[in-house]
């Protein structure tokens, strides 16, 4: 096996061929070719060349290429300098040439500084790898040719495609199927403008870039393997990671070190575009930060995902941390999702395109607006009818004042949001799935948990942990469902600081074992509410309701309608307000279980204009309201008619 030195010094204008098994070639000194050959051409097996840390392969005319790998197996180690003016180093398209490259100096290109075709390479950096114009396609390249792509950049090393300049750092253009890796602990940089929409061939500024194109001869192109970081992964405008329609990344993308793209217009730390697939997780323990979305499953309801944020994992955004967008995407947080401005709509934010969306927050996890600004920390812009589920172990943190009336589709500064837009298609938008709280559900300013007109929560409200109402001129706001659509049901075994409002259908609020500081009213239709062991205060609204206090002194207003009140343990309070004066209707309202200790409550009813007097019978005592309605009493009757004896001195 031969050597061709060239030593310290010496200049070669001749190019070199290395055509024999095993064949090598050693530079020490200066290789420079004109635009009739490449400087290197490797076509045999096992061709190796090494540039030392003085020694230059240059080819710099904008249509030759410095080194042209067309053999098998290729081994090109770089101390020095590798200068190409179309391609740096060229493994060749549509070949069997393959080659692993291994750069601790630095390898620049006019257009591409490396060419990955044929049967593939494996890229090894801990030095630079730039260009000194826009790149086609990327800075590093992988060609649609190309079946097998490892590259991996070292805590040292740079891909850069080059400051003031345009284009990938990585550029993945992928055949049918592709083995391979991406694994970065340097800095991975994309640079300027994207130049097309999301699923074209050309740049898109982006860090790494994987995507699809028609000559793969596939439906969808495959990559098996990982993107993972440890270092820096980082475009200034557009997605710094993007995976393109009709891509599928059969693998995880991994960060513990930082990835960003924080231009307030269009940055994105992660895009998976409509029509991608992602079979295994975004796996975050390091930042993500976006300028528009830190992590982007986007819009048209196409993409499925996994996004999994580690108790080490920061995911932010000037806007959106996380937008679903997806057919269905799975959220499981252990770290921090949070904002550094007002988000638009929410820092989680669910769009009108998404089918199913299942968001965990765990016992550690935090989804925060931010401290000082405005909004739903989860938003969901509900299509017709979407599957999934809210649960929160930790804190989920809606921040400032809601921007506009409760059915519009900009922020309300909710923990948790869910409303219709015109968009959905529908009269009627359709959430299939509880809203399950164990940690801390929390508001400034208005409803903490917020379902919106023509919304319909299909499933349960469950609290087993605190839900911190914000902020109304008259109290705190824990639960509105006040303009919800069908029915609702709210099951507490926890604590509610503040008003739950219940929606026009047939509602359930089921307080057993559990605790509200506030008011339950259930409006319109006929509702059941159940307190739990403390005072309680329940108001049925219109409709003919089940009120049930349960233990503590309770606080029952059956409202209009023909309503059962119950107290329980505790000296309860049964009021009865004007409304039942005034609305015109024949109710018969049924006290049971009345006790020493309970009251009666008439001092609005008397206010407004109506009258009692009341009928003592053996098993039951009549309440007669000169409105002609009537309150049947039973339980202990002495100390019920004790109670009205002293409201009135009208005995029948």
């Amino acid at each position: 096996m031969t050597t061709i030195n060239i030593p310290a010094g010496q200049t070669v204008t001749e190019g070199v061929i290395l055509d024999e098994f095993g064949e090598s070639l050693k530079v020490a000194g200066r290789l420079e070719t004109d635009a009739t050959q490449p400087a290197v051409l490797t076509q045999n097996t096992l061709n190796q060349i090494d540039v030392k840390d003085s020694g230059e392969i240059v080819s710099a005319d904008p249509t030759n290429t410095a080194i042209q790998v067309e053999g098998i197996g290729t081994v090109i180690n770089n101390d020095g300098l590798i200068n190409g003016g179309f391609n740096g180093i060229n493994i060749a398209n549509g070949d069997t040439a393959s080659a692993r490259i291994f750069n601790t100096g630095t390898i620049t290109s006019g257009s591409r500084a490396v060419n990955i075709g044929g049967v593939g390479g494996v890229l090894i950096n801990e030095g630079l790898i730039t260009g000194s114009a826009d790149p086609r396609n990327g800075t590093v390249y992988g060609d649609v040719t190309a079946r097998n792509i490892f590259i991996e950049n070292r805590s040292t090393g740079v891909i850069d495609v080059g400051e003031g300049l345009n284009g990938d750092a990585i550029s993945l253009e992928l055949g049918a199927e592709v083995n391979g890796s991406v694994v970065n602990r340097g800095l991975v940089q994309g640079r300027g403008l994207p130049d097309g929409a999301p699923d074209n061939n050309t740049n898109q500024a982006s860090a790494v870039r994987l995507y699809w194109v028609g000559a793969s001869g596939a439906e969808t192109s495959v990559f098996k393997g990982n993107i993972e970081n440890y270092g820096t992964f980082a475009a200034e405008n557009g997605a710094a990671v993007l995976i393109e329609n009709r891509t599928q990344l059969n693998g995880d993308i991994i960060n513990s070190g930082t990835i960003i793209s924080d231009n307030l217009a269009n940055g994105t730390g992660i895009l998976l575009a409509n029509g991608s697939q992602l079979t295994g997780e975004i796996v975050n323990s390091g930042t993500i930060n976006g300028g528009r979305d830190g992590v982007n499953f986007a819009n048209g309801g196409q993409v499925n995902g996994v996004l999994r944020n580690t108790e080490d994992g920061i995911i932010t955004s000037s806007s959106r941390s996380v937008n679903i967008g997806g057919d269905e995407v799975t959220l499981i947080n252990e770290g921090l999702i949070t904002g550094s401005a007002d988000p638009r709509n929410g820092t989680v934010y669910g769009d009108v395109t998404a089918r199913n969306i299942f968001i965990e927050n765990r016992s550690t996890g935090v989804i925060d607006v931010g401290e000082g600004l405005n909004g739903d920390a989860i938003s969901l812009e509900l299509g017709a009818e979407v599957n999934g589920s809210v649960v929160n172990r930790g804190l989920v943190q809606g921040r400032g004042l809601p921007d506009g009336a409760p059915d519009n589709n900009t922020n309300q500064a909710s923990a948790v949001r869910l409303y219709w837009v015109g968009a959905s298609g529908a009269e009627t938008s359709v959430f299939n799935g509880n809203i399950e709280n164990y940690g801390t559900f929390a508001a400034e300013n208005g409803a903490t948990v917020l379902i919106e007109d023509r919304t319909q929560l299909n499933g349960w409200i469950i609290n087993r942990g605190t839900i911190d109402g914000g902020a109304i001129p008259d109290g705190k706001l824990a639960i509105d469902a006040s303009e919800a659509e069908g029915f609702v049901r709210v099951r507490n075994q926890g604590t509610i600081n503040g008003d739950v409002l219940l929606s026009a259908g047939n509602d359930l609020f089921d307080g057993r074992g559990g605790t509200v500081n506030g008011l339950v009213y259930g409006g319109d239709g006929n509702d059941t509410l159940i307190g739990g062991n403390g005072k309680d205060y329940l108001a049925g609204g219109l409709g003919n309701d089940v009120l049930r206090g349960n233990g503590g002194d309770d606080w029952l207003d059956g409202g209009a309608g023909s309503d059962i009140l119950r107290g329980g343990g505790g000296g309860d309070t049964f009021r009865f307000g004007g409304e039942i004066f005034q609305d015109g209707q024949q109710d018969l309202d049924r006290i049971r279980g009345f006790q020493a200790g309970d009251t009666f409550d008439f001092s609005e009813y008397l206010q407004v204009g109506g009258q009692i007097s009341f009928v003592r019978g053996q098993q039951d005592l009549l309440i007669n309201l000169s409105n002609e309605d009537f309150v049947n009493v039973r339980g202990n009757l002495n100390a019920a008619e004790q109670q009205l004896l002293n409201l009135t001195s009208t005995v029948v």
